[in-house]
């Protein structure tokens, strides 16, 4: 318990602007139309607030690079997303910074939580131990004050969050990092590493050489023009919806229970589309 220890509050002030002291140099101000461009679609509405004044002036060193009437050089820069861009859930400003405080100063929250599958809410008491972003969700890694496992809860369907004044409870040895690498945040099937065996087509061979699953992966040229990968890989459902995303440029060959596992599901595509 924190009782009896002297804390201190902080939040961001009106007008506060992030990096403030940064010089807007050509190679910063592109940095920051990348993070215009890109990362925007993973930062809530109210970090991006304290950013803008850094875009405008982002844009504004680029555009004096360019002589004449060339053009605008900040409206000649985009990064894109492979597949559907979504709109990031909504996070409130005040649930936001509650959640920096817990962190900084390591406190125990109270907090209203929505369900993603029933839609109600319950109550829970929370040991923030990190926060992380995958794709567009925010995710507050948490130890519940009851249970031993470290779970993650997506900040966007908390409704509500209050302070304590109770200190977390950090288990030993944790680390966010290795959290990650343990492939926690995947939606693990088996929880185990495989040996991963699949041809993939020569239309795709030069992506998969380009983009390694495995630092140690191997790709072997076939008789057929197909290229064989072999690569140790977390068995999540991540990896099942990669494969599948390859159609007809993907055989998977080991492990055999994965194989199989795929066959089901082209049969039940099959049956969908009444093929």
């Amino acid at each position: 318990s924190g009782e009896g220890k002297k804390t201190q509050h902080w939040s961001f002030k009106e007008g506060f602007s992030l990096f403030s002291d940064i010089e807007m140099t050509p190679y910063s101000a592109f940095s920051f139309i990348l993070v215009d461009s890109y990362l925007s679609k993973l930062f809530p509405k109210s970090v991006l607030d304290h950013l803008q004044e850094h875009f405008r002036k982002a844009r504004y060193m680029l555009d004096s690079l360019s002589p004449g009437h060339i053009g605008k050089l900040h409206e000649k820069i985009r990064a894109v997303d492979k597949g559907p861009r979504f709109i990031p859930p909504e996070i409130k400003t005040e649930l936001l910074e509650k959640v920096f405080r817990a962190l900084s100063e390591e406190l125990e929250i109270k907090a209203t939580y929505e369900s993603q599958h029933s839609r109600s809410c319950k109550e829970y008491n929370l040991f923030p131990l990190g926060l992380v972003v995958r794709e567009d969700v925010y995710y507050l890694v948490c130890r519940h004050e009851n249970d031993r496992d470290i779970k993650q809860f997506a900040l966007h369907r908390f409704k509500k969050i209050e302070l304590t004044e109770n200190t977390r409870m950090v288990p030993a040895g944790f680390g966010i990092d290795d959290y990650i690498s343990s492939g926690a945040l995947g939606y693990l099937v088996s929880g185990r590493q495989i040996r991963l065996k699949v041809l993939f087509g020569s239309d795709v061979s030069i992506h998969i050489s380009e983009r390694k699953l495995d630092r140690y992966q191997s790709l072997s040229p076939q008789d057929d023009g197909r290229v064989l990968l072999k690569a140790n890989v977390q068995d999540t459902m991540e990896l099942r919806w990669w494969l599948l995303g390859f159609g007809e440029n993907a055989e998977v060959l080991e492990p055999k229970d994965l194989r199989n596992e795929l066959i089901e599901r082209i049969k039940k595509l099959n049956s969908i589309y009444d093929i």
